[in-house]
């Protein structure tokens, strides 16, 4: 039984797809659901620095870009009352790894996030979490 489901989505067909995955989940076992995305911030891409000099409101932008992921999130979830979103900086992994810590039952993602180039089964967000997080994780392909 799961009560507390965190979601991480991105921009991906394959997070919309997670994103699907949880909502049946969540409604068999009347969880909450905790939707996250992590936005990059600009200072901690090193070929992007030059960006951010030149356009110093880049970060506003990007969480701009955060905020609207989650906001399309909610046309999936509807009138299911269990949910709440949650925008984190930082590295995507790193943080969906710690905040995981906080009482989940289930972590669920995507195979593959919005970076997804075809080359591999797995993304590079999907293995570090499953590695290195202690609680059970579903990825949605």
């Amino acid at each position: 039984m799961y009560n507390k489901i965190l979601l991480s989505v991105d921009d991906s067909e394959y997070a919309r797809k997670a994103a699907e995955k949880t909502l049946k989940l969540a409604e068999l076992n009347n969880a909450e659901i905790h939707v996250v995305n992590v936005v990059v911030p600009i200072g901690g891409v090193a070929h992007y620095e030059r960006i951010f000099t030149m356009v110093p409101q880049a970060n506003e932008v990007y969480d701009d870009i955060g905020r609207a992921v989650l906001e399309d999130m909610k046309e999936i979830f509807g009138d299911y009352d269990r949910v709440d979103y949650i925008l984190l900086h930082g590295d995507p992994a790193t943080e969906i790894i710690e905040c995981a810590k906080n009482g989940y039952d289930l972590l669920v993602l995507g195979a593959h996030g919005s970076s997804h180039r075809g080359l591999f089964s797995m993304g590079s967000v999907a293995s570090k979490v499953i590695y290195h997080t202690d609680i059970s994780v579903l990825v949605v392909k």
